[in-house]
This record gives structure tokens, C-alpha cells and sequence, in this order.
């Protein structure tokens, strides 16, 4: 399994159930939007939504390749973007 984490927005509070992992692959989490997921190898498409964002027809989805054991961050600046941080 591979770890992501929604990182925090500069200027913007994380708002638990608001922000955050929404599904995967348009499965949805549940008890979802989450700040954190374990999510199994391979190309997913992640939907999301950042602290500040206003969401209007379904969450945006940005797409990624998952390693098993590596640790990734979704940021939420100007462009979202996934990266490898281990």
C-alpha cells in the first residue's frame, strides 16, 4: 500500500468532512472527504478538495502512478499536484 496526505494550504485551516481525500477511481471514501489514505498500487484517479476551494460539480481529479510502501503528498498551491516524498 502507498500512504497520501493532503498537505496544508498557506492561508487556509484543513476543515475535517469539508477538505480532503474525497475517492478513488470515483469510488468514494468512506467517511470520506479524509486528510489521509492508504491506497493500493497502480494508476488511480484521485478526487479531492482543497482547503479553500469552492467544489461545484464533483470533485477535481488529478491522476497517478502509486508505488507500494512510498509516502506521497497532494498539495493544493496554484496547481494541485502528487509527489513522492519517500
Amino acid at each position: 500500500m502507498a500512504r497520501l496526505s493532503v498537505v496544508d494550504r498557506p492561508n487556509y485551516v484543513f476543515t475535517q468532512g469539508i477538505d480532503g481525500l474525497i475517492s478513488v477511481n470515483d469510488r468514494k471514501i468512506p467517511g470520506g472527504p479524509v486528510r489521509e489514505l492508504l491506497i493500493n498500487p497502480g494508476r488511480r484517479t484521485i478526487g479531492f478538495s482543497c482547503p479553500g476551494w469552492i467544489t461545484v460539480d464533483g470533485p477535481t481529479t488529478i491522476s497517478q502512478t502509486f508505488v507500494a510502501g512510498a509516502n506521497y503528498e497532494l498539495t493544493c498551491d496554484t496547481t494541485p499536484t502528487i509527489r513522492r516524498i519517500q
